[in-house]
């Protein structure tokens, strides 16, 4: 028996030859993978997010009824590698206080999903609407947070928009790496991008509602770097670089050092706070006595929202409290990260008495033994433990008369109607 090599045939290398070349002419079409979410919503414009799996060109298009036989169309971008492959397109000339459903088009195709969200009414019209806030989900340690079955419950209510106030996901603990958990993924500009994915993530429940819906956001600590995290913080330039190239915002009121804004729906105006990228360390206001045990002090320079003067362009408690001087709308909402509660100063004052004594450590129900100190530490992450800044604001509003302001607070970890 010989043994040999067995070689193709001129004619069917020529077939394989051709049919390779028809199979690299099929076009490959981009898909979505995110996505769609409509953000910054005005009387008459919104803009729109979407991420697709591959270099796609993207526009979306508007009508009030879902078979878009008169579409408004958005501008065009590209979703491309340097991205992740998020694109964000804006719409203008919409209708006020209309309903509009949209779709996505990728390469000039248009995908199959349609989704739907509603302009707000004219400024100042006094026109009645609903929203919904809260904060804090999708913690990689905690997967009870994965459940979310809150949010297809707040979807029919068909709320007029969603207020993500802080926590959206958490990086800093399921993007750890090594000893120092958490305390990396803000430094690195392509992972921030990767937290979107997780923050847009389809699969949990919080797209139910964002399919029916638009949003705002802000960040918090998790979100931003780390937990309890302030501005001596490295990677916030990324993650407000981030917060600028992926999510669909509105206009910043300093986009180089911070993510606060405003926006206005009918008769109410939207303060959307950043306590975290230009606030003094909760450390700062504590000082160490000589029996090595803190103590708390009221210091006029420990600052929530304006601890680093030094920064380009207007503070923020000045924008704050300029923009509420100047309103004209019915209700203000100032929406905060973190519990707008003065009253927990008391708190941390306790907590300082408790040093060394029988009650100290204490055991908190859910985190197990925490030394007083510490615990007054963690409470001071919260307005209460920034009482000049809260001087700062309750004395605008008293000494300008301005009235109707109502706080929307974050960080409670809880839910409820």
């Amino acid at each position: 028996m010989t043994v040999g090599t067995v070689f193709p045939s001129k004619r069917l290398k020529s077939i394989v030859f051709v049919l390779f070349v028809l199979l690299s002419m099929i076009p490959v079409f981009a898909a979505v993978t995110h996505g769609p979410v409509v953000g910054a919503v005005t009387t008459n414009s919104a803009k729109v997010v979407v991420r697709t799996d591959a270099i796609a060109l993207v526009y979306f298009e508007f009508d009030t009824t879902p078979d878009f036989t008169n579409p408004v169309m958005s501008d065009t971008k590209m979703a491309v590698a340097d991205s992740d492959y998020f694109a964000i397109c804006a719409v203008t000339g919409l209708s006020a206080n209309t309903l509009y459903y949209y779709r996505t088009f990728l390469d000039g195709m248009p995908q199959d999903e349609v989704r739907s969200f509603q302009t707000f009414p004219e400024n100042n019209s006094g026109e009645a609407f609903e929203f919904h806030f809260g904060s804090g989900q999708q913690d990689d340690l905690d997967p009870n947070s994965y459940i979310g079955n809150i949010f297809p419950v707040m979807a029919e209510d068909n709320p007029l928009f969603w207020l993500q106030i802080g926590d959206w996901t958490y990086p800093d603990s399921s993007e750890a790496e090594g000893a120092d958990p958490g305390k990396s993924f803000a430094l690195h500009y392509n992972r921030v991008l990767k937290t979107y994915e997780a923050k847009y993530d389809p699969n949990f429940p919080l797209n139910e509602l964002l399919k029916v819906t638009s949003m705002d956001y802000v960040f918090d600590d998790h979100d931003m770097v780390y937990n309890n995290s302030d501005m001596t913080f490295s990677g916030i330039a990324n993650s407000i670089r981030g917060y600028k190239a992926v999510f669909p915002h509105y206009p910043l009121a300093n986009p180089n050092n911070g993510i606060w804004h405003k926006f206005t729906c009918g008769a109410a105006d939207f303060f959307m706070l950043d306590p975290r990228t230009q606030r003094s360390p909760n450390i700062s206001a504590f000082d160490t006595l000589a029996n090595g045990q803190l103590t708390y002090t009221y210091k006029p320079d420990h600052l929530m929202l304006s601890a680093n003067p030094d920064i380009d362009g207007e503070l923020q408690i000045d924008w704050l409290t300029r923009e509420l001087r100047e309103s004209t709308a019915t209700w203000k909402f100032l929406v905060s990260t973190v519990a707008f509660n003065p009253a927990e100063r008391g708190t941390i004052e306790l907590a300082m008495l408790l040093q060394g004594t029988g009650y100290d450590p204490v055991d908190v129900p859910g985190i197990g033994l925490m030394s007083a100190a510490a615990i007054g530490i963690d409470f001071s992450d919260r307005w209460g433990g920034f009482p000049a800044s809260v001087q700062k604001i309750v004395r605008a509003v008293h000494d300008y008369d301005i009235q109707n302001v109502i706080v929307l607070s974050g960080d409670s970890h809880n839910a409820a109607i």
